[in-house]
């Protein structure tokens, strides 16, 4: 189907329909349709499959797409649910045809549209009463950006300019501090998601890992000088994440963060994952001590079900229990670089109500399934031992 070019012809005409007629009902049975057969086409085909005249690369589809969504907001009479399920397509589109020799485009009219608008599709149909939904796939659908985008960050070096410069984050934070008057729910779990994907942007291969096929690009720049400008942009991200959390939440942040990463009671929560991504990044920076996560009780407990949880019950995450140990290593070693260390690592353990025979035997069972969590358990039994607490 993704060859097909009698099909993206009809999809085409499909979107290509005037403003005055968008709200009959025939013309919106039939673009839900053809929406949901697109979503349908680009999640059943393979992510990894290289294929010839794809119809999703066309540009002739993203322009119908973008005109339609415009003409969707301009409307009178709202149609947020259309408007969430092409939002989420536009996703599974860019998703689809990412390529990291390529990177994420500014230029690309999707996702140009979807960056220039998001303060209008956040607040659809109406700022009092914005669809969630539709909310929920629109934050989705630009950590899709973000993400794709660290994988080749050279080729997609606006992407970040654009991050600073409409401060995306602002909104998502807003977006979680309404968590005070409600319940945690899934647009709180996307968030925090979002949020986690900006702090820890993946590093592409031409960046660090392999700097000599840097050679191979014909860039018309001097690499190294782009790194230090790239870094310095990332860190501003990171920085201005914060800073807005501390804005926005006060004192009330970390405890904000827990809570919705608890939220999710499944055994494996990407929403818990990221949260301690979250935590694990302001530990790492020092903008949050040790001292800090010890008198927050909820945290504790977050860590007691992280790390003794999947010994006792046998059920694990080993993403979740590999970033617990990252995240408690870091911790202690930081307390050793302050006075009365090595007594806040043993108050914090004991708080922890922490058996190290149980994490000795969590070690046996872990050697032969996920060597890498087996070695970051090894690394924090080994911080536990140099402060002095064996």
């Amino acid at each position: 189907m993704r060859r097909d070019k009698q099909f993206l012809e009809r999809l085409i005409r499909l979107y290509n329909v005037e403003k005055e007629n968008l709200d009959r009902k025939d013309v919106r049975l039939y673009q839900n349709t053809s929406v949901r057969v697109l979503c349908g086409m680009m999640t059943k085909s393979k992510g990894d499959q290289i294929i010839d005249d794809d119809i999703a690369k066309d540009s002739n589809l993203h322009n119908s797409i973008v005109i339609l969504m415009n003409n969707l907001i301009d409307l009178e009479t709202p149609a947020p649910e259309l408007l969430s399920d092409i939002v989420r397509v536009c996703g599974f589109l860019l998703k689809g045809i990412f390529n990291k020799n390529q990177g994420i485009l500014y230029e690309n009219k999707i996702v140009s549209f979807l960056l220039n608008e998001m303060n209008k599709l956040m607040s659809y149909p109406d700022s009092t009463s914005p669809h969630i939904l539709l909310q929920i796939n629109t934050i989705k659908t630009i950590s899709i950006f973000i993400n794709q985008a660290g994988f080749s960050p050279i080729k997609s070096k606006e992407m970040f300019n654009q991050v600073l410069y409409r401060q995306i984050y602002k909104d998502i934070v807003v977006l979680i501090s309404s968590v005070k008057q409600n319940s945690p729910g899934s647009l709180h779990r996307a968030c925090i998601h979002a949020l986690a994907v900006m702090l820890h942007i993946n590093q592409g291969e031409y960046l660090f890992s392999f700097p000599w096929k840097a050679k191979t690009m014909n860039l018309d720049y001097n690499l190294e000088d782009w790194i230090g400008i790239y870094m310095e942009k990332i860190e501003k991200i990171k920085k201005n994440i914060y800073s807005t959390l501390i804005e926005t939440l006060g004192d009330d942040w970390l405890n904000t963060l827990v809570i919705i990463g608890n939220s999710d009671e499944e055994p494996s929560s990407p929403c818990k994952l990221s949260a301690l991504r979250i935590i694990l990044h302001l530990v790492r920076c020092q903008r949050v001590t040790t001292k800090d996560l010890l008198d927050n009780t909820v945290l504790r407990k977050s860590f007691v079900d992280a790390l003794m949880k999947p010994i006792l019950t046998k059920c694990v995450d080993f993403s979740i229990l590999g970033t617990s140990y990252t995240m408690l290593s870091t911790m202690i070693r930081q307390c050793g670089n302050i006075r009365e260390g090595t007594d806040l690592v043993d108050e914090f353990l004991r708080t922890l109500d922490f058996d190290l025979s149980l994490m000795w035997e969590a070690l046996e069972g872990l050697m032969n399934k996920e060597p890498i969590v087996s070695a970051l358990c090894c690394m924090l039994m080994s911080e536990i031992i140099a402060s002095g607490n064996e």
